[in-house]
């Protein structure tokens, strides 16, 4: 029996012939040599295959187009430009890093403390620096100034009170200040809760401004004498969080009333020292490629220059 072709080769069958007899797949009749089929069956195969011929002509062709439209805009081109042999004007990419700097803080900032809402975040990172200080001022994470700025004004109220008890001897404890308001001269006791709360909020404002006057010299020292070019509103929220240990101290010698004068004068200055402590480990932080002991040389001079600074301007304060 001989072999009768199948699949694709039987389907070309009827245009080829098998041994010179040609018949069609579709209706069966008998065709000649070089006859094609009009029947249904056939001529829709034969539409099919015209098409589909068609369609990848068409499809080479476009091919074709594209890749002669690609030399001909290339065909000119001799050099290769890249970002940094293309000049552009300086003022503008200073101003594009600018903007670029500027959302990448609004973005840390939104994905931050600030999603959590900003007196939540200013909680969060209060109770961080108490339970761990010094690993929280070596990473804080990024602070807004405008938390730098809260914080150090909060601080400058609690401690300025904490000093109004201290040069007066007037009543700090809370429970004892209830107690003198239901005496027989309550106007006594009014004023006193009066000047507690201006005391308060000089203190707030002075907080601030300390903070400016404290960060910005430390900022013209790593500006000028080690030539970083930080700028200060990333450089200063970090040393925001070293007034924490006075404000703290300043909070427990108001709390209790039984410490004397004395002892609440003896906790400022550990809360000062706690301060220095902070400071050091924050621009031991900043100056990370900095030895230790040009760190302590340059804490030195900073403070140096804060403390006269603030004893000028008391001076000034009290022609």
């Amino acid at each position: 029996m001989p072999y009768l072709p199948t699949g694709a080769a039987f389907d070309c069958l009827w245009e080829k012939g098998y041994d010179s007899m040609r018949s069609c797949i579709y209706c069966g009749r008998e065709l000649e040599p070089d006859e094609q089929c009009s029947c249904a069956g056939a001529v829709a195969r034969r539409n099919a295959k015209n098409a589909s011929n068609g369609k990848s002509t068409a499809e080479e062709n476009s091919a074709f187009e594209s890749r002669s439209e690609y030399n001909k805009n290339h065909q000119n081109r001799t050099t290769y430009q890249t970002g940094y042999t293309k000049r552009d004007n300086r003022f503008k990419r200073a101003w594009d890093k600018h903007k670029a700097k500027s959302s990448a803080r609004r973005n840390a900032y939104r994905s931050g403390a600030s999603a959590r809402g900003f007196w939540s975040g200013l909680r969060e990172l209060f109770v961080r620096l108490t339970m761990s200080p010094v690993d929280t001022v070596s990473n804080p994470g990024y602070i807004n100034i405008g938390t730098a700025l809260t914080l150090s004004g909060l601080s400058g109220a609690v401690v300025n009170a904490c000093l109004y008890f201290l040069r007066t001897g007037a009543i700090r404890s809370p429970f004892r200040l209830m107690l003198s308001l239901l005496t027989l001269h309550p106007m006594q006791s009014y004023s006193n809760l009066l000047y507690i709360f201006l005391s308060m909020v000089s203190g707030f404002l002075g907080g601030m401004l300390v903070f400016c006057i404290y960060s910005g010299i430390f900022w013209l020292i790593n500006r000028f004498l080690f030539r970083q070019r930080t700028t200060f509103r990333e450089f200063s929220p970090r040393l925001s969080l070293t007034f924490i240990p006075p404000a703290i101290t300043s909070v427990i010698g108001i709390l209790f009333g039984m410490i004397s004068s004395t002892t609440l004068a003896i906790l400022v200055v550990c809360g000062l020292i706690g301060m220095l402590v902070l400071t050091y480990e924050a621009l031991r932080s900043e100056w990370i490629s900095l030895s230790p002991g040009r760190v302590m040389y340059a804490m030195m001079l900073g403070c140096f220059v804060f403390v006269s600074v603030i004893c000028y301007l008391i001076r000034i304060s009290l022609i």
